[in-house]
């Protein structure tokens, strides 16, 4: 399993996305063809025809459908050194089959068929995994205005592409989905976040974090949590006694609500939350992306008390840290936030 989840990661972080020209308008006869053939015959796509191909998936692209495919271009590919056939034949068959299993859906959904402003709506994909949409419509307009899948762009030019079979859509970046992960798996498979691991377990929170409830974690590196003075000395060390720990380190944690950076677009790009067991709160701010990258700041506050915050921070948070795993979704921030002083008891 370790394995798998190793090269379903490997596969992720090998595409990004980048520019590229707007797809031509094809003649009425070019898209009477199956799904599979589609991608076969346009050069753009080649690459993730090869990744299909080899896991034996293109022949099932060819059947009856119907099928939503939602394609990754050659330029993501390319920019992590993807350049051929042949370097798509090194990854993992088995791997890379469950990987691109989640980018095809067993039905025909065009961006017409979203529901008008929906968050988190669920689609079974062929591996049997959900996958997430948000979408929205502007007064006037038939169609969305935006749609994110699994907190990724579609392509505003480069969707709805009917074919036989089914259609297809170009996603801005490849999905990061750890569905055979938890979110305490991915944190813990991860040496960047031990220290913030090991408060949680200190505190009696990490044991909390059920299976079977979603969360949204802003995840602080180690050194993050450095940056307001934790280290693994300082947890070693301290009187952990002298500190709220819900708010020290839980104030990291959305409980019962699950959020990609995208899905602020429709928060009017703010969100607030109050801590689990303590009396404060705290409010995240993500405005609109530019080039992929959100600024995203956090503020920790006491409801109803002025001038209450007490501590802040600002990050710039990358689409490409959308996590999502089994049970929720993390984010990395690199920046420090709650300090030990606004954690007294």
């Amino acid at each position: 399993m370790k394995k798998i989840v190793h090269t379903l990661s490997l596969f992720i972080l090998i595409i990004s996305s980048c520019s590229h020209a707007d797809l031509s308008i094809a003649p009425p006869s070019e898209n009477l063809r199956n799904t599979g053939d589609f991608l076969k015959n346009n050069y753009d796509y080649n690459l993730f025809y090869e990744a299909l191909n080899y896991v034996g998936l293109i022949e099932k692209l060819n059947s009856e459908g119907p099928f939503t495919v939602f394609v990754v271009p050659n330029s993501a590919f390319h920019k992590k050194g993807i350049l051929t056939k042949n370097d798509v034949l090194k990854l993992n068959k088995d791997s890379l089959f469950e990987a691109l299993s989640n980018y095809i859906l067993p039905i025909k959904l065009q961006s017409k068929d979203l529901p008008t402003n929906g968050v988190d709506v669920r689609y079974k994909t062929l591996s049997g995994n959900e996958i997430s949409m948000a979408s929205k419509y502007n007064d006037g307009y038939k169609d969305v205005s935006s749609w994110y899948v699994q907190g990724y762009f579609i392509s505003y030019v480069r969707k709805n592409i009917n074919l036989i079979n089914g259609t297809i859509h170009e996603l801005e970046y490849p999905f990061n989905f750890f569905p055979e992960q938890s979110i305490q798996e991915f944190l813990s498979n991860r040496p960047q976040y031990s220290n913030f691991v090991l408060g949680l377990k200190k505190f009696g929170i990490w044991d909390k974090l059920d299976k079977n409830n979603i969360y949204t974690i802003f995840a602080p590196t180690n050194e993050a949590l450095k940056q307001v003075g934790i280290t693994l000395d300082w947890l070693d060390k301290t009187d952990l006694n002298l500190y709220n720990g819900n708010r020290l380190f839980g104030a990291y944690i959305f409980y019962n609500r699950q959020l990609f950076l995208s899905d602020f677009n429709y928060l009017s790009g703010r969100y607030k939350y109050n801590i689990k067991d303590d009396d404060h709160k705290v409010e995240v701010y993500a405005p609109t992306p530019f080039r992929g990258i959100y600024d995203v700041e956090l503020w920790l506050s006491k409801p109803n008390v002025i001038s209450s915050i007490a501590s802040t921070t600002k990050n710039q948070v990358s689409l490409t840290k959308n996590n999502r795993c089994s049970n929720g979704i993390i984010h990395q921030i690199d920046n420090g936030f709650i300090t030990p002083n606004s954690s007294k008891k």
